[in-house]
C-alpha cells in the first residue's frame, strides 16, 4: 500500500461567485480570471521551485488540479508544508495595492492526511491525446483529504491537519496563551519556521483532534497583511463572515509569536485590535 501525505485546497466562496445573479457574467469572468491567475502563479512558482533539483522523487509534490480544486501529494511532509505554506502565504499578498474592482484575493483552504493513494491513467487524457497530464491519483488519501477540509466545520483561510500527520513530527509544545507547535528539525531542513496551532473544537461545539499551519508569520514587520486583511470584510455576506472572523482570529495567534516586539505602538495596537474583533465577533 502507497501511504503519502495528501492535502486538498480548494477556494472559498466559488460557488456564490458563480452564482451570484448580482453579478454580469464578464463580472464573473473578470473576477474568475483574477483568482486562477494568482493561484497558476503560485502553484507553479512553489510547487516547480521545490520539484527541481531533487535527487529522489520522494522528495517532489505531485499535483492535479480540476475546477476550484487542487490535490497534492508527496512523500515528504516537510516540502509538502513548505509548498502549501508558500502557496497560501503568496496567494494572500499576491494583489497587495490592487482594488478589489482591479484585482481579486481568493481564500482557500487546504486539508492534509497521511493515507494511501495510487496513479491511474487519466481517462480524460487518454481521449483527449494530453500525454503530459496524464496521471489521476484515487484512495482513501484524496477523500479523507477532502473531508478534513470540506466537512470538520473550520471556517476561514486555514491549512487544517489531521493528527496522524502531527504524529510523524517530533513535536514540542509551548503556550503563549494558547498551545502551538514545533518541531526543530523540521524548521532547520527547511529553513523556515512552522508552527502549529491545535484544534480541539469545532464552530458546533463538537470535540476533535485537528491541528492547523500557520502560514502567516509577519517577517517582514510592516503588518500590512493585516491592514489587507481588515479590507476583505465587505468580500463577506452574512454566514459567509465566519471565514473573516476565523482567518482574524488566526493573525492574531500568528502576530502574538511574530518577532516583532520590538516595534511599538503598532505592534501593541494590531494586538489590541484584533483581540477585539475576535472577542466581538
Amino acid at each position: 500500500m502507497d501511504i503519502k501525505y495528501c492535502a486538498f485546497i480548494d477556494v472559498l466562496g466559488y460557488k456564490s461567485i458563480v452564482l451570484d445573479s448580482n453579478r454580469s457574467f464578464a463580472q464573473k469572468a473578470n473576477i474568475l480570471n483574477s483568482i486562477y491567475s494568482s493561484l497558476a502563479t503560485q502553484f507553479l512558482t512553489y510547487v516547480t521551485e521545490n520539484n527541481q533539483g531533487k535527487k529522489h522523487s520522494n522528495e517532489e509534490v505531485f499535483m492535479k488540479s480540476f475546477s476550484d480544486c487542487f490535490y497534492l501529494e508527496s512523500y515528504s511532509i516537510g516540502n509538502l508544508l513548505k509548498v502549501i505554506k508558500q502557496i497560501f502565504s503568496n496567494t494572500f499578498t499576491f494583489y497587495s495595492g490592487f482594488s478589489e474592482k482591479e484585482e481579486y484575493t481568493p481564500f482557500i483552504r487546504c486539508g492534509i492526511v497521511k493515507d494511501w493513494s495510487i496513479r491511474f491513467n487519466d481517462i480524460s487524457s487518454m481521449i483527449n491525446g494530453d500525454k503530459n497530464n496524464n496521471l489521476n491519483p484515487i484512495g482513501a488519501g484524496i477523500s479523507r483529504a477532502y473531508l478534513t477540509s470540506e466537512t470538520t466545520n473550520i471556517s476561514g483561510m486555514r491549512i487544517i491537519i489531521s493528527d496522524e500527520v502531527i504524529s510523524d513530527l517530533k513535536i514540542i509544545k509551548e503556550n503563549a496563551g494558547f498551545d502551538y507547535l514545533y518541531d526543530i528539525q523540521l524548521n532547520k531542513e527547511l529553513n523556515q519556521e512552522i508552527i502549529f496551532f491545535p484544534i480541539s473544537i469545532n464552530e458546533k461545539g463538537e470535540t476533535i483532534n485537528l491541528y492547523e499551519l500557520s502560514w502567516v508569520d509577519f517577517q517582514s514587520c510592516t503588518f500590512s497583511e493585516i491592514e489587507q486583511l481588515k479590507s476583505f470584510k465587505a468580500n463577506f455576506k452574512g454566514n459567509s463572515i465566519r471565514h473573516w472572523n476565523k482567518t482574524i482570529e488566526l493573525f492574531y495567534k500568528a502576530l502574538i509569536l511574530a518577532k516583532c516586539k520590538n516595534i511599538q505602538p503598532q505592534y501593541n495596537n494590531y494586538c489590541n485590535e484584533l483581540k477585539l474583533i475576535i472577542e466581538t465577533a
